[in-house]
Order: C-alpha cells, then structure tokens, then sequence
C-alpha cells in the first residue's frame, strides 16, 4: 500500500495564507488516492462514521484560509480532525469558536441575487462572524494550515453527521464520496466550507474543480427545509473583464455510445396499478454498457451520475471484472429520505489508471421501477452536468412479456419470441443527447404521414372505445404544429417519423424523433391548452435538441422559446387563436408580476439563473421564469422589431437565422443577442439586461387628456402623462399607444418610457374614443393610473 504522508503547518500565520494561496492558483497538492478498490471502500467507511479525533486548539494569531475572493478567518478557538484513512491522510475538520467569513462577488448579476435572497438591497458579498464549521477537502495544502492533529482514538462526533446528514438529506449530496473521488482524479480542486453564521444561518461554500462552475455559496432554510443557492461563480480564469461566467464544461471522459439490456418482466414490488390507463409499473433490470474515451491521463475515480431510485448491483470493467463503487443509500441512513432513494452520484473506482485518448468500457447492473417510460438522461449513466451535452449513439434491447407493446427510439433491428416472453432490439446509429422507450399493456396505434414530413405516431396506452379518435385528435395536433415550425424556422426534420407516446405523469418531454406526453392529453382536450401543450414538445424538436443551451443559465433558450413557438402556433392553429394567444399574456404578465403574491416572489431570481430562480419560499421560480417570463420575452421583442420593421419578418428571420447558425450545437443568450444585431443591427444589450438578467418590473401609472379643440392644422392634441415606478435609473422601454377612432378606425403609436415621469404630446388627426397604453401587454408591466 502507498504511503502518505501530512505536511506539517507552516510557521506563521502570514506563511499558511501564503501557502493556501499558492496551492489554489497552482491546483496543486491533491491528496494521495488508494491504491486498490478495497483500499477506496475502507477509506469511505471510514468517512462514513463521522469520527474526529480529541480538539486541538489554534495557535496564537488563528488561521486565515484564501480562496479568490473568500476569506475564512478562524480567529480562536478548537478544531477536532476527521479520522485519517489508513494511509493517514486527513480530509477535514470541525471547527468551534470564533471566526469570519468575507466574500465580495464579481459577478454584478449574482451580486444583485445575493441582494434579493438575502432581502438586503445594499448587499453586496458577506461578512459573516461564525461560530462553527465544518471544512471538507481534497487539497493536502488546505489541510497544512491548520495544527498537527492529536494523536488518539477517534469517536464519533455529533455536528460533522448532523451537516452529513443535511447535505445529503438536503441536496442528496455526498462529501465522503466526493472526497474519495478527488483522490482518484489528477489535478482535482475540491474545497468544501460550511460556516453556521451570524446573520444567515448555515452558509456553504464549495470549490469543485468537477463543476463548470466551480464555486458556490448555498444557504439551508430551516424553517422552509429548503436550500438556496445564493451564489455561483466561475474560477478566475474562466470570468469574462466583468466578472460573468462562462460556465465551461470540463468532462474528464467522452461518452460515445450506451448499449442497454432491460428486463421488463416482473411487476414492480412497491405500486400497484397506477394513471388514467389503469398501468401496471415493472421493476426493470438494467445493464447499461457505457463506452467512453477518456480526456486526461491517470484517472482513478470516476464520477459518474445515475438516478436517485436505481439501485446499483455491480459495476464491471471490459474483462468482467467486478469494480468498486460507491453510492450513498441516503433512504436507508436518513429517515425523512424515501427508502428508495440513492445519492444521484455513483463514483466508480479504477484498479488501474486510465489513459487520455484510449477507449474503455464499463458495464453496470442496477435496478429501478419504471412506470411506462423512461425519463431524461439520468436513467443510464453518464458524465454529472455533462450528460446532456455528450452526445452518444447506442442500442436499447428490451425483452419483456408478450402482453406488452414497447416503442423506442432508433431503428428496429431486432425483434424474437422467447417463450411467453418476446425481445426487441432498437439501435439509435445518430448521435443523441438522450434516449428512451415507452411500453402499454392494452394499446392504441394511430399515425399521420403527410409529404415533406415525418410520420407522426401516437402511441397511446389504452384501447378503449374513444381512445382511437383521441389519439388522432394528438397525432393531427403533431402533424399540423411541425408542419408550422419547419415553416416558421425553414428548417425540416431529420428522420422519417417522430413517436408520441402517453406517459404516466403530468409532463411532456421530447428526444430526438421521440415526444413523451402526458396521458391526460390522449383523454380530454380543454380548449387551446391542448394544441398549446402538444405544439410545445413538438417544438422542443428545434428547441432543446436542434439548438441546445450551453449552460444551466441558458436553458430558456429551450423552454422559453418552445413555449413561445407554441403560443404563435396556437395564434393562427384556431379561429380564436388571437384570443387565446391575448388570454396566455394577460395570464402570464399576472403570474410573473407577482399578482397575489406577497414576500414570496420578490426573492425570486432572473431567467438567467435558471434552477436557482426558485427560492424556499417560491418554489416554482424556475417555471415561471423560464417558461412563462421567457415566453413574454420574446412577446415584448416580436413587439418591439414589429413596431420597428412594421411586420413580422425581421422577428422570423432572427428565428430562422439563430437554427440555422446553432443547428447541432448549444448557443447562449449572447449569442441569441448576436443573432438579433445581425438581423437587425442595434445595441440590444439593454433589454436582455433588463429582462434576462433582472428581475425589475415595471409599473406605468397614467393618464391622458384630448384639446377639445382642434389646432390651426386640424389636428387634436393627445397629452400623455406616464410615471415609471418601480424599476431602476435608466430602464427604458418603447410603449405602444394605441387610438381607436371608432367605426373600426385603431392607429398605434409607440412612446420610448425612459424616465421616472414623463409627458408627451401627440397630435392626431381625428378626436379619438379611447386610448390605451400598453395594449394587449406588449409590454410585461403593471397598470396604473394616475
């Protein structure tokens, strides 16, 4: 077995802070990795207990630890060290006393969030006394800062399991396996600080050298039980002169294809049958090949992601030989957790270093309940953030009773009776993000195929008297919206059909030729939700898998802008398409506004947060944000180059132009806004600023008065008053007014709203019977009158 050896701290507390920040700018100094799976697997047990040894007390002067632009100071004060693992090594420590946490925040739009979270408008980083902390790490050099650890037996110690326990309780998230993890992987950066503060509570602050962002600061709620991530930032050297992330993946492997065996057969232990279709859920077998290249030399560990409900039997190498690994059984070690729930890491210990360039294949066994269909990526593994942004081909080959029926992705290569069983084999030869299947006891098939499209089939898991018709209603709806979008987007599809399939759940979601739908939707049909709903996934087909999101704070790009696709779909779908299309944005402005809420949503973070627009108190932040806000977005833009170009081409050609340049890859929100400079050359900054990247929105109180007169030229004089309330200095926005004249005669003219209270003077040529600011919310604000 290798030894290890602790550096000793340096002399002074000058010299620690100089050593931690060498270490942190030469990512050096990672500690040393077990050199067998069973060396690994003791270690994390180990971990796992929770045990420190007897308090050391810190020298004179404390110790100060720098991390970019975080300081932790432990003034004074006891420290009590994790148990070493058996080469001696020490990943962490427990701290009791007095001490600071400073952190100032580059990035002015996080700076802002930080301000909404903390309901502090002057914030602008922390200055936090602590009293306690726990401190994780990966890096020997974070580690030398502090004392000598006493000697002695270790015992089990009751803060380092309670923040265990919240961790992983709270974000299933697990700091034992994290840290065997780093051990294993070259060059890996690994620092996890939580600090109990004065001010805020528990406050964690994580380095992760895995992230494409790498740190964070997130805050637990006790009260709401609920975590907030308040904070996350690039590493210096990844920040755009302004401090904005670039949110750069760094995936230490290259998925390139996944073969899985299913096993369908038996029914699932723990549901009876469930859905509107009365289905029976399986308990599916897996075994999920996985074939990667690897991008850096020496990889011992690999951190892989699979979802928290599979339970992992075994993981082999490419000879069969059985592989450590570890998985945190957090429902079986924290009692409020389902019984059924696994941390969603699975970190995969090599017997023997890998080589960058060189393929490699692993095999996994596990097992999972599966109601009638498979969901996103998670279901096979695949690289943590990076799973959705590597693409790989593979085949999916399901055996199963012969009372089912099964559809999947690809093409059918394969299909055989073997007894009262039956297999089909699919092999999806194009790259894809994801993949998926779907299966019905009792079914029915209905399919449209139209020149210059797929076929569309529904696939629905029913066979009831109605369901026929039904199913075409869905399949029509399908047909008729990817029709439009390849119009819309002068762009067709690739393939030669696209399934959809009723799923048990109240969502959609789309892959590449494959659109999940919820059951209810193959059941009953309320007017416009339908059509709005189906045209959304359909329209995920460019959104999401045509033109992916290069990060999670772009995600809108997909969500938002299949739901606005959908809503222009739904416009000229139906004769009340116009208003369907007004009742969707007097809705939406109402919902992302705030109308009925309290405290609950001004905490709330902008579209460009993505996941972390969602508070303890407003759970849904990220919906309304990014499907609902986002929609209104490109509303209030269709808006805006209409009232400019006086039609609709140049907001068409914009969409058009953005598929085309990104089709096959992921584009951000700045390349959106360079799309739109090219189409219609302007400095668009400001309204992506405004509406993307904050969260202000406006309030315009009015009023109007007409001359009852008419000039020496005729014409009658409109006065406009308008205060702007409720948005920052320098907001601005063009605001259209509309004039009806009566007997069918309606003009428009647009006022640019710059200033807290303006008036503006506007001749007409007729008096007119009513004027209306903002009609139809061609802008997201509230009304008010003056």
């Amino acid at each position: 077995m290798t030894s290890r050896s602790v550096a000793h701290p340096p002399s002074s507390p000058a010299a620690r802070v100089l050593a931690a920040a060498a270490a942190a700018l030469l990512g050096a100094g990672a500690l040393v990795a077990a050199t067998t799976g069973d060396d690994a697997r003791a270690d994390f047990e180990r971990l796992r207990a929770n045990r420190t040894g007897a308090p050391v007390a810190l020298p004179p002067g404390g110790v100060t630890l720098k991390r970019d632009t975080a300081t932790w100071i432990f003034d004074a004060g006891e420290v009590r060290f994790l148990e070493p693992t058996g080469d001696g090594v020490v990943s962490g420590l427990v701290f009791e006393g007095r001490g600071r946490f400073r952190m100032s925040v580059p990035d002015p739009v996080e700076r802002a969030q930080l301000a909404r979270f903390a309901e502090q408008p002057d914030l602008a980083g922390f200055d936090e006394p602590f009293t306690r902390a726990v401190l994780r790490t990966t890096e020997a050099q974070v580690m030398a800062l502090f004392p000598t650890p006493a000697p002695g037996a270790a015992s089990e110690d009751k803060l380092l399991a309670e923040r265990q326990k919240n961790w992983l309780e709270q974000r299933f998230y697990d700091a034992d396996a994290r840290v065997i993890c780093g051990t294993g992987m070259p060059g890996d950066a690994y620092l996890r600080i939580g600090v109990d503060s004065d001010g805020f509570g528990w406050l964690t602050y994580t380095y992760d050298g895995l992230q494409a962002e790498e740190i964070s600061v997130a805050r637990y709620d006790p009260k709401q039980d609920f975590t907030e991530v308040w904070l996350s930032l690039d590493r210096p050297e990844d920040r755009t002169a302004d401090g904005r992330p670039t949110s750069r993946q760094r995936p230490a492997i290259d998925v390139t294809n996944v073969d899985v065996e299913v096993d369908l057969r038996d029914a699932s232990r723990a549901s009876g049958r469930v859905g509107l279709f009365d289905i029976q859920p399986r308990r599916g077998r897996f075994k999920a090949v996985l074939t990667f290249v690897p991008l850096v030399d020496g990889l011992h560990a690999l951190p892989l992601e699979l979802s928290s409900i599979a339970e992992v039997e075994a993981v082999s190498d490419a000879e069969g030989r059985p592989l450590t690994f570890f998985r945190e059984h957090i429902g079986g070690r924290v009692s409020m957790v389902d019984k059924s729930v696994y941390d969603s890491s699975l970190v995969v210990w090599l017997e023997q270093p890998l080589a960058a360039g060189a393929p490699y294949r692993l095999t996994f066994d596990y097992e999972r309940d599966v109601l009638n269909y498979m969901p996103g990526r998670s279901w096979y593994p695949g690289w943590p953030e990076e799973a959705l942004h590597d693409l790989h081909t593979g085949t999916i080959s399901i055996v199963a009773r012969k009372k089912h029926d099964l559809r999947s992705m690809g093409t059918l290569v394969d299909q055989r009776e073997e007894g009262d069983d039956k297999r089909l084999t699919w092999r999806i030869g194009t790259p894809v993000k994801m993949m998926t299947f779907s299966f019905a006891e009792r079914f029915t098939e209905q399919s449209i195929a139209q020149d210059g499209l797929p076929e569309v089939i529904g696939f629905v898991a029913s066979n009831a008297g109605a369901a026929k018709n039904k199913t075409y209603n869905v399949v029509t709806d399908l047909v008729n919206s990817i029709n439009y979008f390849q119009q819309l987007f002068d762009d067709r599809l690739d393939g030669d059909h696209v399934y959809a399939t009723s799923i048990i759940g109240g969502h959609g979601q789309s892959f590449d030729g494959f659109i999940h739908l919820a059951e209810i939707t193959f059941d009953i049909e309320p007017g416009g939700f339908s059509e709005l709903f189906r045209a959304h996934e359909a329209a995920h087909q460019w959104w999401g898998h045509r033109v992916g999101w290069a990060s999670y704070r772009d995600q809108w790009l997909s969500e938002a802008f299949a739901e606005y696709s959908a809503l222009m779909f739904l416009q000229v779908a139906r004769e009340d398409g116009r208003k369907l299309y007004d009742q969707y944005v007097e809705a939406a402005i109402e919902e992302v506004s705030g109308v009925g809420r309290t405290r609950s949503f001004s905490r709330t973070g902008p579209i460009s947060l993505g996941y972390r627009a969602a508070t303890a108190d407003s759970r849904d932040g990220y919906v309304v944000q990014s499907y609902r806000k986002g929609a209104l977005v490109l509303h209030m833009l269709r808006n805006v180059l209409r009232n400019l170009t006086k039609s609709d081409d140049a907001f068409i050609q914009v969409m058009r132009r953005f598929v085309a340049e990104h089709r096959g890859g992921e584009a951000s929100t700045q390349d959106f806004v360079d799309t739109l400079t090219e189409v219609v050359p302007a400095e668009w900054d400001w309204f992506f600023d405004q509406w993307v990247h904050n969260t202000e929105i406006p309030t315009y109180a009015w009023r109007y008065d007409v001359a009852a007169r008419p000039d020496a030229g005729g014409r009658f004089a409109l006065t406009l008053e308008i205060e702007q309330r409720d948005v920052p200095e320098g907001f601005r926005m063009p605001v259209p007014v509309e004039v009806d004249f009566g007997k069918g005669q309606v003009g428009q003219v647009v006022v640019m709203v710059d200033k807290p209270r303006e008036t503006f003077t506007l001749p007409l040529p007729k008096k007119p019977k009513k004027v209306t600011l903002n009609p139809a919310g061609a802008v997201l604000a509230r009304m008010a009158k003056l």
